[in-house]
């Protein structure tokens, strides 16, 4: 849980913090299941604080939801916020004549946000209150109320059980009048469209390579530049356990240095060998070294027409 919150916060923008207790602290210091106030403070120094989502903060100012009775005598709000630890949404509902007697209020979060939730309910003269509070991050609490006879009116308090984590969040609210008994809100749908197949070896262009967001077919042009050009950079697939993709030979080479840097051994930790070495290099490619330009250009690594696993490179 703590990788995946500090991690989190680097792909939403977020530096390391200097506060050795945050979870994006550059060290791992030991499990969190929430943020500290520095990390709270960092994330909305990027996308501001939550603001209240409506008007509904006291009684006074209840949002009637009565016209939201269905044919079922059910009612279903998504997408409802708790903004902050101190906001409280208010709600007022008159019983429907279609009524078994009964009302269940159900203030959910699962699936929605890791909100504690807290709902409490009144009868009409802001009496009898009859509360469920949660106690795990995105809990679902309900209340049940006995004896309701059409006309009545009720009040319900929404907001949040804890302060701290798990103090604000989305929510849904169910109330329910009838005999059949009520789905839950689902989430939010997060599927993404299926997008065209970007392999080359699949895609009707045939081999190529992504640049910039298009696809560029490659037509065999690099074998003949790779044969005039002393120097050049190729496109190769470059496969690395179960990932693969396509790249040239940049990356982190020093003058006079081997590249790929790891003709010892095989996989990217082995130990890079000295120029001088090349005559024993076991590498599957023929390397250039800078002492070999005249122009003292960086030295590239290309395959040879012929060259295999086992073959022993030949020097320019």
């Amino acid at each position: 849980m703590t990788v995946a919150i500090h991690e989190f916060g680097h792909a939403l923008g977020m530096a390391h913090s200097q506060i050795d207790t945050a979870d994006m602290y550059a060290s791992y210091h030991g499990a969190d299941q929430s943020l500290t106030s520095d990390d709270v403070a960092g994330i909305q120094s990027i996308y501001g604080t939550p603001q209240p989502d409506g008007s509904n903060t006291s009684h006074n100012s209840a949002l009637n939801i009565t016209p939201d009775i269905n044919g079922n005598g059910q009612i279903a709000l998504a997408n409802l916020d708790i903004c902050t630890n101190v906001d409280v949404d208010w709600y007022e509902v008159t019983v429907p004549a279609s009524t078994t007697g009964q009302m269940v209020v159900t203030m959910q979060s699962s699936g929605l946000s890791s909100l504690i939730p807290k709902v409490t309910v009144y009868n009409g003269n802001l009496q009898g209150a009859v509360l469920a509070t949660g106690s795990n991050y995105g809990d679902t609490v309900s209340v049940t109320i006995s004896g309701v006879t059409p006309g009545q009116t009720w009040y319900i308090k929404a907001m949040a059980a804890a302060s701290g984590a798990g103090d604000i969040g989305s929510y849904g609210l169910l109330v329910n009048f009838g005999s059949s008994p009520q789905a839950a809100i689902a989430p939010p749908s997060t599927v993404v469209a299926a997008q065209p197949s970007q392999d080359p070896s699949t895609t009707p262009e045939g081999t190529g390579w992504m640049i910039g967001g298009q696809f560029t077919p490659y037509g065999g042009i690099l074998n003949a530049l790779l044969g005039l050009l002393g120097d050049a950079d190729g496109i190769f697939l470059i496969v690395y356990g179960t990932l693969s993709g396509y790249g040239d030979t940049m990356g982190g080479r020093q003058p006079g240095e081997l590249w790929p840097p790891f003709p010892q051994g095989r996989g990217r930790h082995a130990t890079p060998r000295a120029s001088s070495e090349e005559s024993s290099c076991q590498h599957p490619r023929r390397f250039l070294r800078d002492d070999d330009d005249p122009n003292g250009r960086p030295h590239r690594c290309r395959p040879q027409p012929g060259e295999g696993r086992g073959d022993a490179p030949s020097s320019r």
